[in-house]
């Protein structure tokens, strides 16, 4: 399936300094999450947000998908410093000495709640 690059909602500029000292901007872009395409003419059920690399040397468009538009930006969000730190530039980014390319790093999910009615195992005391 050909996905396509939205509007740009969200960027980072960063700047590249290659090894002989010349200084190029390149940029992260996050696309608006919109309705994943579908075959058949299913109804749609989940979101995607692109991601391009602008000055990578790399014109794939990158695609992280969630539920609802918010998980696909977090999703994408998730997927940006790997993305960036698999480049072949990674290492000439401005950015390359924070953690995570200064992009949010998420705690993971939280536990599943206990459920209160579940059965004691036999043998244990409660």
């Amino acid at each position: 399936m050909t996905y396509l690059m939205t509007d740009v909602i969200l960027s980072r500029p960063m700047t590249r300094t290659r090894v002989d000292g010349v200084q190029t901007q390149v940029e992260i872009r996050f696309g608006k999450p919109t309705l994943t395409p579908t075959k058949n003419g299913e109804p749609p059920t989940d979101y995607y947000c692109p991601i391009q690399l602008d000055g990578f040397q790399d014109d794939r468009i990158y695609i992280a998908y969630g539920e609802s538009t918010v998980d696909a930006v977090i999703n994408a969000f998730t997927l940006a410093p790997i993305l960036l730190g698999s480049s072949l530039i990674a290492k000439d980014l401005d950015f390359a000495e924070l953690p995570n390319y200064w992009f949010p790093i998420l705690p993971p999910a939280p536990p599943e709640p206990e459920d209160p009615h579940a059965t004691q195992a036999e043998g244990a005391e409660g």
